[in-house]
C-alpha cells in the first residue's frame, strides 16, 4: 500500500485557504476609479413638427337662468386645419364667465371747480334787399336776410345767410293801388273751391268811360282742376268791384246738356268783406239759364 504525503496536502490546504481570503477581502474593498475622458457629442437629430396654435370664440350668454345678468362662453382648442379661427370639431372645452351684479352708487364726489369761460359768441347781422312789384310782393318790398357775422367783418356775408323774410309793400291809401286776391277761395254753399295764383299788376294812366284809372292785373285762376289766364280790370272804382272775362266749363254732361261758371267778379276790393262772386250756368236743348249766384270767400 502507497503512503501518502501528509505535508502535500497541508500546504495545498493553506494555498487554498489564502486564496479564498484574498477573494473575499477583494469583493468588500473595490474603490471606484477616476472617470473617463468624455466621448465625442453625438449627430443632431431630425426637428419635430410644428405645434398647433391655441384659438378661442366667444358667446354671449344672454340674461337667464345660466347667468342672472348675462355673460359669455369662452370656447377653447387647437387650430388643427389653421385657418385661423375655432371649429365646432376643434373645441376641447369652455368656460362659462357671468357678468357681475350692479354695485351701489357710491357718493357723489365734490363739485368740481367752476371752467373757465367760454369764447363770445358770433353778433346777429341782418342784410334787406329790395323786391321790385311783381309776383313776390304786388306792390315790391323787401327780403331780410340774417345770420351770425362769423368772419366779424360787421356785416351778413351771403355764405353766413341762415334764413331770411319777406315784407311786401301794402297798397295805396286811394284804393287804386296794388291788391292781392291770391290764395284759395271756398264757395259758401258748394264743395267748390277757387284758386287764384301768380298775378301780375300792370299800372296805367289812361282813364276809362267812369273817369277812374284803369289799372290792370292777370291772374291764373283754377276751377274745377282747370286753370285759365285772365286778365281782371276796374268795372266801377268806386264799388270796388273788379270783373273778369274768365269762363270755366265744368261738368260735361254730354253734347246737349253741360254747365259752367262765369261772369266772375272781385267785390269789395281791399276790405275785410272782400269775396268773389260768379255766376252757375247750365245749357239744356240749346237754352242757358242761370242756375244761382255764386259767393266764394277767402281761405
Amino acid at each position: 500500500m502507497k503512503k501518502f504525503d501528509v505535508s502535500f496536502i497541508n500546504r495545498a490546504i493553506t494555498l487554498i485557504t489564502a486564496l479564498l481570503v484574498v477573494i473575499a477581502c477583494t469583493k468588500e474593498t473595490i474603490i471606484q476609479g477616476q472617470p473617463g475622458p468624455q466621448g465625442i457629442q453625438g449627430e443632431k437629430g431630425d426637428p419635430g413638427e410644428n405645434g398647433y396654435n391655441t384659438v378661442v370664440t366667444v358667446v354671449v350668454i344672454d340674461p337667464g337662468q345660466v347667468c342672472t345678468n348675462g355673460g359669455t362662453e369662452i370656447f377653447f382648442g387647437l387650430d388643427t386645419n389653421e385657418n385661423g379661427q375655432l371649429d365646432e370639431n376643434e373645441i376641447q372645452g369652455s368656460t362659462i364667465v357671468c357678468n357681475g351684479e350692479d354695485g351701489q352708487d357710491g357718493t357723489d364726489g365734490q363739485n368740481g371747480q367752476n371752467g373757465s369761460d367760454g369764447q363770445n359768441g358770433y353778433n346777429s347781422v341782418i342784410s334787406i334787399v329790395i323786391i321790385n312789384p311783381g309776383a313776390t310782393c304786388l306792390n315790391g318790398g323787401i327780403e331780410i336776410f340774417y345770420g351770425l357775422d362769423t368772419n366779424e367783418n360787421g356785416q351778413l356775408d351771403e355764405v353766413e345767410r341762415q334764413g331770411s323774410e319777406i315784407v311786401c309793400n301794402g297798397q295805396d291809401a286811394n284804393g287804386a293801388g296794388v291788391y292781392d286776391w291770391s290764395g284759395l277761395w271756398q264757395e259758401e254753399t258748394e264743395p267748390w273751391a277757387m284758386e287764384i295764383s301768380n298775378i301780375v299788376y300792370f299800372p296805367t294812366q289812361t282813364d276809362n268811360s267812369n273817369g277812374f284809372q284803369n289799372n290792370k292785373y292777370t291772374a291764373d285762376v283754377s276751377l274745377f282742376g282747370e286753370v285759365i289766364n285772365t286778365t281782371f280790370s276796374p268795372n266801377s272804382q268806386p264799388l270796388g268791384t273788379y270783373a273778369s272775362s274768365a269762363v270755366f266749363y265744368f261738368n260735361v254732361i254730354d253734347n246737349d246738356n253741360r254747365e259752367w261758371v262765369n261772369g266772375i267778379k272781385i267785390n269789395n276790393i281791399g276790405s275785410s268783406s272782400e269775396f268773389i262772386s260768379a255766376n252757375h250756368l247750365r245749357e239744356e236743348n240749346g237754352i242757358v239759364t242761370l242756375v244761382r249766384e255764386l259767393t266764394f270767400l277767402k281761405q
